[in-house]
């Protein structure tokens, strides 16, 4: 198939065997020996030789009509169009460092997340903590606790006051017992806001002769001692006899250079 704008060119013919030129037209100059680097080779469409020509003048993939220089008959000829590049691609400067920094972000993010979370379980730990300490408040204060009879608190500690050995009258854990004739009475002497200062006497009786009834007939004073947290002190009146109470032996009570055992009948647990 002929092209719509035929070239006119001086066809210069290269085989194997000869070398031979015609011209049609053009004033070129060909000299054996020292071919351009334009002359191009194309195959005849009839016996299949070489038909090599210069494809000066020629655009990239432009055909024309030679004769072949083995069968003589009329070939197209044409100059091959430009390899396409091959696309290669390039390694990415860096990419190994690219993705060992990826890494390491990564890993910063997820200890951020892991240390994040944790600092939210504990944050959240202590505010459940103060809460139920500030609702606990709040109960005790709208609703107290029941008080048990049966324990009190001297220095900080509960006490259970049916431990006999350990809570008892003050004559009881003083040791004095009454015994025949001979009775001990305790006797309230000065009273402050936080304890009692007592003093035990010893009261000796006899039986009066007509009616029998017992007389005391001399009364010896025997000690002092002090009771902490008496319950309602503020009824007590010096010189009266001290009402009944359970209390604990914790120490002594130092005053002026004198020293007294002291009691404590504790507070509400």
């Amino acid at each position: 198939m002929k092209s719509n704008t035929p070239h006119k060119f001086s066809e210069i013919f290269v085989c194997s065997k000869r070398l031979t030129s015609r011209f049609c037209g053009c004033n070129l100059k060909f000299v054996k020996g020292n071919m351009s680097q334009n002359f191009v080779t194309c195959c005849c469409e009839h016996c299949g030789g070489d038909v090599a020509f210069d494809s000066t003048g020629f655009q990239s993939g432009q055909t024309g009509y030679m004769e072949c220089p083995h069968c003589k008959a009329e070939t197209i000829v044409f100059k091959p169009p430009q390899a396409l590049a091959v696309y290669e691609p390039k390694s990415v400067e860096g990419s190994t460092d690219n993705f060992q920094n990826q890494k390491k972000t990564s890993s910063v993010y997820w200890i951020t997340m892991i240390l994040c979370f944790a600092m939210g379980c504990v944050t959240t730990i202590a505010f459940i903590s103060i809460s139920h300490s500030r609702l606990k408040s709040i109960i005790s204060a709208i609703a107290p606790e029941k008080i048990d009879p049966n324990f009190r608190k001297v220095g900080g500690n509960s006490y259970d006051i049916r431990d006999a050995d350990t809570w008892n009258s003050p004559l009881k854990l003083l040791g004095l017992n009454d015994k025949g004739w001979t009775k001990y009475k305790i006797k309230v002497d000065r009273i402050y806001s936080d304890m009692v200062v007592c003093e035990v006497n010893r009261l000796t009786y006899y039986p009066e002769t007509y009616t029998g009834n017992l007389q005391v007939q001399s009364s010896d004073f025997v000690e002092n001692f002090v009771v902490y947290h008496f319950p309602d002190a503020g009824s007590l009146l010096s010189g009266q006899e001290l009402p009944d109470c359970l209390c604990m032996r914790v120490g002594n009570y130092n005053s002026g250079g004198n020293s007294v055992i002291a009691f404590d009948c504790g507070t509400d647990h």
